[in-house]
């Protein structure tokens, strides 16, 4: 059983969870008082994502490197530039 990164919302004796059945997303909605029988399923829409590789990960990590190099090098060139003045 999987859900995303909403947990499981109860409301009274309901249980409305997202739960993934054969490849696809479905929002469940339980009765606790009666045990697991689903009161309501409906598909629901997902969103396609990209697949994240490795190569990616590691463009992100060098450009924001990069990025904190530039703030770096930029307040050293200001106090150099205080400096002269």
């Amino acid at each position: 059983m999987y859900f995303g990164s909403v947990s499981p919302s109860v409301s009274g004796s309901t249980v409305t969870q997202y739960q993934l059945d054969g490849g696809v997303w479905k929002l469940n909605r339980y009765d606790s008082s009666s045990g697991s029988m689903v009161l309501q399923s409906s598909t629901v829409a997902t969103s396609v994502f990209p697949e994240c590789s490795n190569a990616d990960r590691v463009l992100d990590g060098i450009a924001l490197g990069w990025l904190v190099a530039a703030v770096v090098f930029t307040a050293y060139a200001a106090k150099l530039v205080r400096r002269a003045i």
